[in-house]
């Protein structure tokens, strides 16, 4: 039986450079918070084989949103999850939230994650100076989005039982699967999804989230999901290997 080919996944850390994306009032920054899970949860889908993973930065430095949407399709990856970090007043907001690309059934919260990102935009390149070809790409990501929405519900599930379990203070409040206009995720030509991975705002959160052995169980979260996903996204998108 011929083994089926890697599945080629962009793991994308929001952020990075002068962009600090939002800050903990203990210092903890979200382009550094990303990064470190981002390259655990490479190694994790490296460990258990089956996945091409690609980051779109490793290292401390700026890139541009529509710069990492695009570096996915340059790739050819088959699927996309970018990561972030939340804030909001009050400070007793807390927890993880996992979106997916979508203008219906949204919410105030949900536009309020999408703001916080749009403010941060650098737009450059042809989809800045061509109105047709930016509307182009913001059309690409909706012939995915019923497999988008499994591929959130399913990452929902695996952080539901790695970071959203514990006792009292260990763990954080899953916030559910939403959906939202995320620009990193307008132009993806594959199945993507964006984690809220916490509110750096809330102080139990940030203290979560600096705990090197917390991010060892988010990074396994993530990869968890994307592994259980993996068979939906070969049922559905290459029907020939599934057989």
């Amino acid at each position: 039986m011929a083994v089926a080919p890697p599945i080629r996944i962009v793991v994308d850390p929001g952020h990075g450079g002068n962009d600090t994306g939002c800050s903990s009032a203990t210092g903890l920054s979200e382009k550094d918070l990303v990064l470190d899970v981002a390259l655990k949860t490479q190694a994790r889908l490296e460990q258990a084989g089956g996945f091409d993973v690609l980051v779109t930065r490793t290292e401390d430095k700026f890139v541009a949103l529509f710069d990492r949407t695009a570096f996915a399709n340059t790739q050819q990856a088959e699927l996309l999850l970018s990561l972030h970090a939340n804030f909001s007043l009050p400070d007793t907001v807390s927890g993880f939230e996992v979106y997916y690309n979508s203008d219906k059934d949204l919410d105030e919260e949900a536009a309020a994650a999408a703001a916080l990102e749009a403010a941060q935009i650098e737009i450059s390149g042809e989809t800045a100076r061509n109105p047709l070809a930016r509307f182009l790409w913001n059309l690409t990501q909706e012939k995915y989005l019923e497999q988008s929405s499994r591929f959130a519900d399913q990452m929902q599930r695996s952080l539901a039982r790695t970071v959203g379990k514990g006792e009292g203070d260990q763990k954080l409040p899953n916030r559910g699967v939403r959906s939202q206009v995320f620009h990193v995720l307008n132009g993806a030509a594959m199945p993507a999804v964006l984690v809220e991975m916490g509110f750096l705002s809330c102080p139990r959160d940030d203290s979560l989230l600096q705990d090197p052995a917390f991010r060892d169980k988010y990074a396994d979260g993530l990869a968890a999901g994307i592994v259980d996903y993996a068979p939906y996204y070969r049922a559905e998108s290459r029907p020939q290997a599934a057989r």
